[in-house]
């Protein structure tokens, strides 16, 4: 009878250790795929970054496909360059969506014009705002003459746009090295590069917390945010 019950104990022993096995192997143990996590003594050291704890470092790869991102969003016609005429079409388009919206905002009665009571009433309706040249325009603010990286939730992603230069007419021009009409990916991503290889002091392709802070002391104090060009 003891023996019996010492059958019955293993069992439940090994009964919890096998739900385990089970839940750390998401294919419940007929092979891959595996997760990345399952062989981290087997990954890079590249990718062994990532499992530290604290600011995860930045990599070339993601920072020129933002870089890509910024391109595609200027190169419109899709033909593989971008022209200062194309930007400025750009720029022009959206000062123009920012007049009508601001147009629709006074025009109360949506009757295509503007009576001065309706913008008596809606720069009013700005309070201390409509004393300032500046303000008031209200929402829409002032339209920027540049395209930049928009960030997305991650610091990682927050960091890489505050790195990458914004484009501006000024960028395309400085970016064409080779002076035709337009300039290419390669171009503005090598223009870009020089951000990012400023701070990658150790030249290994990833940006670290480290390399980044000390950056930001390099343009003159902790405050400082930009890399240089």
């Amino acid at each position: 009878m003891r023996s019996v019950f010492a059958g019955l104990a293993a069992v439940a022993l090994l009964a919890p250790l096998s739900a385990r096995a089970q839940q750390a192997d998401p294919t419940g143990g007929h092979g891959s795929p595996v997760s990345p996590g399952d062989f981290d003594d087997l990954r890079s050291d590249a990718d062994k970054r990532g499992l530290n704890d604290g600011p995860q470092p930045i990599a070339r790869t993601k920072y020129e496909a933002a870089v890509a991102s910024l391109f595609a969003a200027a190169d419109t016609n899709r033909d593989g360059t971008v022209t200062v005429a194309e930007f400025q079409a750009i720029i022009a388009a959206r000062k123009e969506q920012a007049i009508q919206e601001r147009f629709t905002a006074i025009d109360t009665n949506h009757d295509k014009s503007i009576s001065y009571a309706e913008f008596s009433a809606w720069q009013r309706s700005l309070g201390a705002l409509a004393l300032s040249d500046a303000d008031a325009g209200g929402d829409t603010g002032i339209v920027a003459e540049e395209i930049r990286v928009r960030p997305g939730r991650s610091r990682e992603s927050e960091v890489i746009a505050d790195l990458i230069e914004p484009l501006r007419s000024t960028v395309i021009v400085a970016a064409n090295t080779n002076y035709d009409a337009g300039m290419s990916l390669a171009e503005l991503t090598a223009y870009e590069d020089k951000r990012f290889d400023a701070l990658d002091t150790n030249h290994d392709g990833w940006l670290t917390e480290d390399e980044l802070t000390a950056g930001r002391r390099a343009r003159g104090g902790p405050g400082a945010s930009r890399a240089g060009s």
